[in-house]
């Protein structure tokens, strides 16, 4: 692996660990703005707590390289949902920032399995 794609890959992981950890944190503090817009989508309580597990378990484990590629794997399902969730229940302008989000997490999950593969 060249030097300058093991450094884009570190900033992405930071940047990806960074936005998980925080949407962690307002869902699994009970953010008022969170729980209404999981409300809106038909989603109760419950559904914050796991998606911030989910998020918290990801940011973590994106940074900790030999959990990385299945912490990005565990997002990428996550960003999934996210994306159909969106497109079903706010249109196609609300599943952008999570498709984005799920395309930079699926270039570190590959760049971080071609590592192992080469």
């Amino acid at each position: 692996m060249t030097k300058n794609r093991d450094i884009a890959l570190w900033i992405a992981q930071v940047l990806i660990a960074a936005l998980f950890l925080f949407g962690a944190y307002a869902k699994l503090t009970g953010d008022p703005t969170v729980v209404a817009g999981f409300a809106a989508m038909g989603l109760g309580g419950g559904m914050v707590v796991f998606v911030g597990l989910c998020e918290l378990a990801g940011g973590i484990g994106i940074l900790i390289p030999a959990l990385t590629r299945w912490a990005a794997l565990g997002l990428i399902a996550l960003l999934i949902g996210a994306v159909i969730l969106g497109v079903v229940a706010g249109g196609p302008v609300a599943a952008v920032f999570p498709g984005v989000t799920l395309l930079l997490v699926a270039a570190v999950a590959w760049g971080r399995w071609m590592r192992v593969v080469s």
